[in-house]
């Protein structure tokens, strides 16, 4: 997820004018060629299936006509929060709150496309996602909690 998400804006020698098309607390879809020789796609990572239902599963969905739902990616998630950081680190809201949806995108349902992020919007000022991801696993007779998190440079959109 991490080096997809680095790869934002990537499709040398053209880049895409809407890199990050998705971000809220827990989705984002980006517009990059991600190296799995499908060429320019939006790849989409969320914990809402296409009806908009938070569930306990991650999605990723790769395609360059919808936005929600995809394969299965990791299932037994209790936690899942995209956090945007502009270049100088600040946070895209800020201040930051618990739920948002930058530019008022929203995740996207069945047969939606999202609007393209203006030249000025919060989406196209991200440079840098934190991810932070809980996962519940069952050891013996007890369900342990794993917390992974890692900042990811979203290295095609520095200047």
């Amino acid at each position: 997820m991490a080096r997809e998400i680095r790869q934002a804006g990537f499709n040398s020698p053209v880049k895409p004018t809407d890199p990050v098309v998705i971000a809220t607390d827990d989705t984002i879809s980006l517009h990059a060629d991600v190296g799995d020789g499908n060429g320019l796609r939006y790849v989409t990572y969320s914990r809402r299936n296409c009806s908009g239902t938070l569930t306990n599963t991650l999605y990723r969905n790769t395609s360059t006509t919808t936005y929600c739902g995809g394969d299965e990616f990791i299932s037994n998630i209790v936690g899942l929060t995209f956090t945007y950081f502009e270049l100088n680190n600040v946070t895209i809201p800020y201040p930051i709150t618990s739920t948002y949806q930058l530019d008022s995108q929203a995740h996207v349902t069945t047969g939606g496309t999202p609007a393209v992020p203006a030249v000025n919007g919060q989406r196209n000022r991200i440079r840098l996602v934190k991810i932070s991801l809980i996962v519940q696993q069952q050891v013996g007779a007890f369900t342990m909690p794993f917390t992974m998190t890692t900042d990811v440079a979203m290295r095609n959109l520095l200047p």
